[in-house]
């Protein structure tokens, strides 16, 4: 998806279309989730981060006004904030966790209910 297909999307979820909102999910759900676990190291704690993350994402997304950035930077701050308040240790000491690509976080279980035609992807 492209900047300018990113802005499309973005505007209609602002104008309440669920679907866009679900496209978004769907591209960024296994990268916020990938970052929740790297925080924590906790697959169910990284499910409930990344879960309140779209979540708030949700319910802040009409007020999100297009800056260059992608939405990414907003979910990834909600996910930091959220992993902070979970105590992960990364956020105390202003350090996060590196990566190992020999140790990949295990995929996200579904953390919502599924959505009408859409294969039975996870939406909130």
């Amino acid at each position: 998806m492209s900047e300018t297909d990113e802005q499309r999307v973005v505007a209609r979820a602002q104008q309440g279309d669920r679907e866009a909102f679900g496209l978004l999910y769907d591209r960024y759900v296994a990268r916020i989730y990938a970052y929740a676990y790297r925080q924590t190291g906790e697959e169910a704690v990284a499910q409930d981060i990344t879960a309140v993350s779209f979540e708030k994402a949700l319910s802040h997304i009409g007020s999100f006004s297009w800056q260059g950035k992608s939405v990414a930077a907003l979910l990834y701050r909600i996910a930091r904030n959220e992993a902070g308040r979970h105590g992960a240790a990364g956020n105390r000491n202003g350090r996060f966790p590196p990566s190992n690509p020999h140790h990949p976080p295990p995929r996200p279980a579904p953390i919502a209910t599924a959505r009408p035609g859409r294969g039975g992807a996870p939406f909130f």
